[in-house]
């Protein structure tokens, strides 16, 4: 389990968010298999599917060795970070596919980590976004928070939510 919100957001807003991220000093860490490095570039963010929140004072993060294998990658179950999966547009298929922030509630590896910090932090991201992204009735039912360029695509271009 843990705690979760999930958007519809187009490349320009998670730029936006992107930078606001950056201002309050995360850095980006790459999810699944990792080669060498484990940090992604703010401006690389955009292409990936998923990446790892993280500051230096929520606590130690653990790279895990896969197997008997070199490969190794973090988990987001049992480290300190916040997952960030990132909203995509598909031109091709014509559909938006959801993004998400992820924040799980199993314990830490790392016995000192913050988690009262990480919460605070996690809080404040979902503020923003449901600051700059509206919270809309969705097509099929409840509601849903989605992005003004995304919302168009949809009703003007026949786009599906995924």
């Amino acid at each position: 389990m843990g705690k979760q919100i999930n958007f519809y957001m187009s490349n320009n807003t998670q730029q936006e968010f992107i930078h606001f991220l950056t201002d309050q000093g995360f850095e980006f860490l790459k999810s699944g298999l990792l080669k060498n490095d484990i940090l992604i570039q703010s401006s690389d963010v955009i292409s990936e599917f998923k990446v790892y929140l993280h500051k230096n004072n929520f606590g130690r993060f653990i790279i895990e060795q896969i197997g008997d294998s070199t490969q190794k990658s973090i988990s987001s179950l049992c480290n300190p970070v916040i997952e960030f999966r990132l909203s995509k547009t598909n031109t091709t298929r014509k559909c938006v596919t959801s993004g998400r922030l992820w924040l799980t509630s199993y314990d830490f590896l790392d016995i000192e980590a913050n988690r009262e910090l990480i919460l605070t932090e996690y809080n404040r991201l979902v503020r923003w976004i449901k600051k700059n992204v509206l919270y809309q009735p969705a097509i099929s039912s409840g509601k849903i928070y989605i992005d003004r360029e995304s919302l168009e695509l949809v009703k003007t271009q026949n786009y599906r939510l995924q």
